[in-house]
């Protein structure tokens, strides 16, 4: 299966339950930049920063999240008020760099 460019609109969704993250890939060059900042000079990598970063910069939109029962409008403040295991799974996502999507349609058809 070919591997898709990054273009400049694209917009992916990430799944967990019942919401959704809407999200652009992020560029090698951008991860490179961040693994410099967030690395400290004894080489000892800020993961959970790495992690922020690229939901700061990766995140578009959101739908289904919700607060005392009513609807959250996405707001890149509110990132970090997710459930860790949504943090972890979608930053996972989000570093792994691929169109998931694509991906998981391509295993359901082999």
């Amino acid at each position: 299966m070919p591997i898709e460019l990054i273009k400049e609109d694209e917009r992916l969704v990430f799944k967990f339950q019942d919401t959704e993250i809407y999200y652009r890939r992020i560029a090698g060059h951008m991860q490179r930049k961040w693994l410099r900042e967030c690395t400290n000079k004894r080489g000892i990598l800020d993961s959970a920063k790495v992690g922020k970063l690229a939901m700061d910069y990766a995140t578009l939109d959101w739908k289904g999240f919700v607060r005392d029962g009513k609807p959250i409008i996405y707001s890149s403040s509110e990132l970090d008020n997710l459930p860790g295991i949504v943090i972890e799974k979608y930053v996972d996502v989000l570093l792994d760099g691929i169109d998931n999507t694509k991906q998981e349609e391509a295993e359901k058809n082999s």
